[in-house]
């Protein structure tokens, strides 16, 4: 008789839990909202499921808001809808995206200008360093992303606690911008193949005959 405390029992048991085990349901949860400067609301909606859309509606320019999300999984984001009430194909606007839960301390993921150094600095701020986005199309010259291109603005992000920032300095002086967290799909360890697992339990029984 041989005891589940045998190391290649263990390994077996080991094998068999990865061939049953299943994928963790991901979540979006919001967990505040803040409009530090400016005239406007930031909305969420979505909360506890894959995914979760934040809006930006702004009335006038300059502007700064912010939602505080945290993801269960791996996330990506997307831009996907970019509507003022007066504008021109110039026009731009700017995100920010602070990891609040980095290893270190909060860290900034936006680096791509230093556009949002005038934003009014809330708590643990979202001026300084940030990404741009405009209309599809945009004849700012800039680099930018544009709203509904399929593609993720930030990809494979770490679960975590983050905040997600608005930034508008002059124009479009009013409009609304929306953004999609997404949490990626959680991957499931595949079951062992027969031989593998024929390969262990050989493993298992040679171990308790040298025991015996």
């Amino acid at each position: 008789m041989f005891k589940f405390s045998h190391p290649a029992v263990r390994a077996l048991a080991f094998a068999g839990a990865l061939a049953v085990s299943a994928p963790a349901t991901a979540a979006v949860i919001f967990t505040a909202d803040g409009e530090p400067q400016g005239s406007g609301d930031a909305t969420f909606s979505g909360s506890g499921t894959d995914t979760g859309t934040v809006t930006f509606d702004w009335q006038n320019a300059p502007v700064t808001q912010f939602v505080d999300f945290t993801a269960t999984t791996m996330f990506d984001l997307f831009f996907t809808s970019y509507q003022v009430g007066s504008g021109s194909q110039s026009d731009i606007s700017a995100y920010t995206l602070d990891w609040l839960t980095a290893p270190g301390g909060p860290s900034r993921l936006t680096t791509q200008t230093t556009f949002c150094t005038s934003a009014s600095q809330p708590v643990q701020g979202t001026a300084g360093e940030c990404d741009l986005i405009s209309f599809a199309g945009s004849t700012s010259g800039a680099s930018f992303a544009e709203p509904d291109s399929g593609n993720a603005i930030l990809a494979g992000l770490a679960s975590g606690s983050y905040r997600l920032g608005f930034f508008d300095s002059s124009s479009p002086d009013d409009g609304t911008v929306t953004f999609q967290v997404r949490s990626e799909p959680a991957v499931e360890v595949p079951a062992p193949a027969m031989g593998l697992m024929l390969l262990v339990m050989g493993g298992v029984f040679a171990g308790l005959r040298r025991t015996r």
